[in-house]
């Protein structure tokens, strides 16, 4: 008899399907745009995982209703050509939260920790 995944399993995911540990979003220094641009990353990341549940949709509307219809195109756009490089770059997968749960949306990966950190330092002008 097949089972439906648990909490763990369905909503905390990486290409391979596996769960792992997360911490809280707000112990981390991250301002209302990195959490933004890591809800986007996170539907391209469903969506890819995912593709029946069309996630990127969200991710278009997100953006322009998060940034504003020219800004929020060009945000999203950029968030999806990172998620894609990262997937290229990425042979072991890479762990997320799932976006449109409640609970979930409050964490952090491991991996999503190391990506808001780059947009966070870049957004504070740190390139080193």
């Amino acid at each position: 008899m097949n089972r439906p995944p648990s909490h763990s399993e369905h909503h905390h995911m990486d290409l391979q399907g596996n769960g792992g540990a997360r911490n809280r979003f707000d112990t981390y220094p991250f301002a209302k745009f990195e959490s933004d641009t890591l809800s986007i990353a996170r539907m391209f990341l469903v969506s890819f995982h995912l593709p029946q549940r069309n996630a990127w949709v969200s991710a278009f509307e997100f953006g322009e209703d998060t940034f504003g219809r020219q800004s929020g195109a060009l945000i999203t756009k950029t968030v999806l050509d990172t998620v894609n490089e990262l997937r290229i770059a990425r042979t072991s997968g890479f762990e997320y939260c799932d976006p449109f749960c409640p609970t979930c949306r409050g964490f952090l990966t491991r991996e999503e920790r190391y990506l808001v950190s780059i947009i966070h330092q870049m957004r504070e002008r740190n390139m080193a």
